[in-house]
């Protein structure tokens, strides 16, 4: 037990003997709780919880500083994708090795592309380096230009 004085404590007990518990205001009285046995059982219960959230929380990654404001969605990942978050990411992912699913490497082509063309003769001088692809128009479109465009587009048929 601790109080503030042991006149303050015999004070309380004997006012409480005599159910006349009435604190003088100008004295600073430290009143005692007697606590049962079921509130003790419950307190523990609460403090294990806490310690058993402080560990939980201390255990996970922790995130970049910059994920501080970020909500990341729920997701959840169909086989043989696995949630992932790395330390340097804000927000899980849906992760699988290169040697679970069939990836698609790109090479280039050993010959030039047949769906390659040269920037349009009308395009701006900025577009020195631009890669232009042939365009294939719907019906009643034609390939043609647009002011300030690099390359050829479809536009309505002449």
């Amino acid at each position: 037990l601790c109080c503030f004085g042991s006149s303050h404590v015999s004070s309380y007990f004997g006012s409480l003997a005599r159910g006349t518990l009435r604190p003088k205001a100008a004295q600073p009285v430290l009143y005692l709780a007697i606590i049962g046995p079921t509130a003790m059982s419950i307190m523990r219960t609460i403090i294990l919880a806490a310690l058993a959230l402080v560990a939980d929380a201390s255990s996970a990654s922790p995130q970049a500083p910059t994920c501080f404001d970020i909500q990341c969605a729920d997701i959840m990942c169909l086989s043989p994708f696995k949630l992932r978050r790395l330390g340097d990411q804000c927000c899980p992912i849906c992760w699988a090795d290169d040697d679970e699913i069939k990836l698609d490497r790109h090479t280039a082509l050993s010959a030039p592309s047949p769906y390659r063309t040269d920037v349009h003769p009308a395009a701006p001088t900025t577009c020195g380096g631009a890669l232009c692809f042939k365009p294939f128009c719907a019906s009643g479109y034609t390939v043609g230009h647009e002011q300030g465009r690099c390359c050829s587009v479809c536009v309505p048929g002449r």
